[in-house]
């Protein structure tokens, strides 16, 4: 199935983004958790990873773009079984795909905290090597 990824707000006060660099290529198959593309917001730099396997069909937002919320930055062929299943790439939106590396609370925390707790782990495991 073929969609569009949009800019996902990464922030409450995010209102834009640059597209620092794409991990990958047009054409090139992706996993759910690889990282898609850096993006330098107004207060920090973040991967952004994908939230389901696919293969990238077309970058719309080149390197030094500056990009606005829910403007589209890439298109995308997804797999999916059962469209019940098939997700949005608002990170606010709920979804039953999660990153591998991303942990599941239980009171139901919103996909943006745990984009933050996923970037604190790796910033702490980073500085303790």
């Amino acid at each position: 199935m073929e969609k569009t990824l949009t800019l996902p707000r990464l922030g409450e006060t995010m209102e834009e983004g640059t597209v620092l660099a794409w991990s990958k290529i047009t054409g090139e198959e992706y996993d759910r958790g690889d990282i898609l593309l850096e993006l330098e917001t107004d207060k920090m730099v973040v991967e952004v990873p994908a939230l389901e396997d696919g293969r990238i069909l077309e970058i719309l937002a080149e390197e030094g773009a500056v990009i606005g919320i829910g403007e589209p930055i890439a298109r995308v062929e997804v797999e999916s079984t059962d469209s019940s299943n098939a997700t949005d790439s608002d990170p606010t939106s709920e979804s039953k795909t999660t990153p591998k590396n991303f942990s599941r609370a239980p009171w139901g925390i919103c996909r943006f905290n745990r984009i933050q707790l996923y970037l604190s782990r790796s910033l702490k495991n980073h500085n303790h090597r």
